[in-house]
């Protein structure tokens, strides 16, 4: 699985957010579901696609995850959801393909564990400290949990091969 490195302009975004655990983790489809039901209640909404966006992760298994849409404006929040604005940032975008045999928890689990573990140690990037998110647009359907998404994870250069000299 390799990237595409991307530079993502800057976006604003709407959603519904909650806060999950490992414990919890399994209730982000009913996340979904109410997010669903409710972003026609947003009024700048921009495209047909949606972000799961990761905004805060402790590394200790906590983190804040809202189902969200991208807007034009951060005025007039319905209520319970919230507004993101995310900067101008580098990216490594993975698509995952998920194949509805298995929970799309279980799925997307393994393709961060593969970027976290095998890819991130020797790509000469590391972390950056912005959201990542799943985007999901029409490769992707929602009523069987199959198709393609991809996911957007922030990196820098390490400080290793930034200092490298250029050959």
């Amino acid at each position: 699985m390799e990237p595409n490195i991307v530079e993502k302009p800057a976006f604003k975004a709407v959603g519904l957010p909650k806060e999950f655990d490992g414990d919890t983790r399994h209730q982000i489809p009913a996340l979904w579901s109410s997010f669903g039901a409710r972003f026609q209640e947003i009024r700048s909404r921009i495209g047909n696609h949606f972000f799961g966006l990761c905004t805060r992760a402790d590394g200790k298994d906590r983190f804040a995850y809202a189902a969200a849409v991208e807007t034009a404006d951060l005025d007039d929040l319905p209520e319970g959801m919230q507004g993101y604005e995310l900067a101008a940032q580098n990216y490594a975008v993975f698509t995952v393909t998920l194949t509805g045999e298995e929970p799309i928890g279980l799925e997307l689990g393994r393709a961060n564990r593969h970027i976290r573990n095998a890819w991130l140690p020797s790509s000469g990037y590391v972390i950056a400290m912005a959201p990542d998110f799943e985007y999901y647009d029409e490769r992707f359907d929602p009523g069987t949990l199959t198709g393609e998404i991809d996911l957007y994870v922030p990196i820098r250069l390490s400080k290793a091969r930034s200092e490298r000299p250029e050959a």
